[in-house]
């Protein structure tokens, strides 16, 4: 018999059954396996709830055509395309989450409501953000939360959830309010910063506007784009960044940024250690990274070292055999050997930064050729914009020229993804994992990183179990 879903799990976390004795929030936090089951009485069932946050990686149907190059090579070509990963992620969404409130990050605005139906067909409200190529969107079930209000901030969606049965006009303190961030990649501490310190601002003014006391009970979730203690995770769970507050050798902010929606607390991290157990990645894809480019005079350019970047041995070695077997050992590439090399690595001329890239060095020179300095340098500006899994895919696969040492170790892994909530406003109960022990081992390994046939995203789904706190209490 097939092993009991997380969905399962999480309608019996919030039933009243008495059949059942375990209470979560008085045995702490509780960590949910894959393939585990458990059930909890609460004094307030109806005032639990689940949420998760999923970077879906952009869906393929109408954009997104490049997400295939972030599959490994034993993944068929057909498993990469959005018929079969939209069917991977009803399942992860539906089946193994059914969580009340979903968030995700790298919508498609313009393919969104074909993409992503099968959500409303499952009963499910959404808010798309209103701006942006890679959009968050918030969905909630319709029998549990309506829809107050929304924002929407720079790479943040905010909305106003109210329980279904308190459904009255205004906002209201006990409104939950959920933060959906996809923050600005890269290095750009100051950014991340600030994103997150406007869209808890916009929810301080508006309770001030609307004359409710603060604070609310806040989740603060999504793809953080940075691992570890950066600035936007102090400002959460400390409350404020000092002034002249620095990450990795550069300042973030010239004034103190404060928050007073918080403390904050990061659901996983206190399960977790709850539970004295490690962390487990939010984001596990092939390790690419030093075996294609390596920081140069970092110490000079002050601690930031992107403007440094040069390649690797190994790259150069691979750019060289690749330039040689398409212009037939020429010194540049002729028109034709140029369109060959982008109608194989793009499926067609016209498209990709390659493209334009290549496009507009040939202008420069006034003639329709490339060298393979001009050759190694379109890539090497794919690899500044962070494109490892690109340049891998078109080296490796397309071209049949890998960089040795790219992939085939030990995957590149991180936590970027988190839930935050206040503990003024609400309780953790528990968390749910999204991924079985051996997938997650297999994908730690290199074996199989993320994207694969089974998890249509480099990203790892998180889902917590909270409780809205009664007002007043402590």
């Amino acid at each position: 018999m097939r092993q009991v879903l997380i969905a399962t799990c999480l309608l019996l976390l919030v039933a009243s059954s008495s059949s059942f004795s375990i209470n979560m929030a008085a045995a702490g936090p509780k960590i949910l396996k894959f393939n585990e089951r458990y059930t909890a009485e609460t004094s307030n069932p109806s005032a639990t709830f689940s949420i998760s946050t999923y970077n879906v990686l952009m869906p393929n149907s109408e954009d997104g055509w490049w997400v295939y190059k972030y599959y490994q090579s034993h993944v068929p070509r057909e498993l990469r395309e959005w018929e079969a990963r939209q069917g991977r992620m009803k399942d992860l969404l539906l089946h193994h989450g059914g969580s009340d409130i979903v968030c995700i990050q790298e919508a498609c605005g313009s393919s969104f409501d074909k993409d992503f139906a099968f959500m409303t067909e499952a009963g499910y409200d959404s808010m798309l953000h209103n701006k942006f190529r890679f959009r968050t969107a918030t969905f909630w079930k319709k029998d549990r939360f309506s829809l107050v209000a929304a924002s929407h901030k720079d790479r943040v969606l905010i909305t106003r959830l109210r329980l279904a049965q308190q459904a009255t006009e205004g906002l209201k303190a006990s409104d939950l309010c959920v933060v959906n961030c996809h923050l600005t990649g890269g290095p750009n501490a100051d950014k991340r910063l600030r994103q997150v310190h406007d869209a808890l601002d916009q929810l301080r003014k508006d309770a001030k506007k609307q004359d409710v006391d603060l604070p609310p009970p806040t989740v603060v979730c999504g793809d953080f784009n940075e691992d570890g203690e950066s600035a936007a995770a102090l400002l959460l769970k400390d409350g404020e960044v000092p002034a002249g507050h620095k990450v990795r050798g550069v300042e973030v902010t010239s004034k103190a940024k404060k928050q007073v929606l918080g403390p904050f607390h990061d659901a996983h991290g206190v399960a977790y250690a709850a539970a004295n157990e490690p962390r487990l990645p939010t984001i596990v894809c092939p390790n690419l990274d030093s075996a294609m480019i390596m920081a140069e005079g970092a110490e000079e350019a002050g601690g930031d070292a992107s403007a440094k970047l040069v390649p690797t041995p190994s790259l150069l070695d691979a750019l060289k055999k690749a330039f040689d077997a398409l212009g037939g050992g020429k010194e540049e590439l002729e028109e034709e050997d140029v369109e060959r090399w982008l109608v194989t690595i793009n499926g067609q001329m016209g498209r990709g930064s390659e493209f334009r890239n290549a496009m507009a060095c040939m202008e420069e020179k006034g003639r329709r050729t490339l060298s393979l300095e001009d050759f190694t340098s379109i890539y090497m500006k794919e690899l500044r914009e962070g494109k490892f899994w690109g340049v891998d895919h078109d080296l490796r696969q397309a071209l049949g020229c890998p960089v040795e040492g790219a992939g085939g170790k030990e995957s590149f892994q991180a936590v970027y993804d988190y839930i935050y909530f206040n503990q003024q406003g609400l309780e953790l109960l528990g968390i749910c994992e999204a991924m079985e022990e051996e997938d997650m081992r297999r994908a730690r390994s290199g074996a199989d990183p993320l994207p694969n046939d089974k998890f249509p995203s480099d990203h790892v789904m998180q889902t917590a179990v909270l409780r809205l706190k009664e007002p007043g209490s402590s």
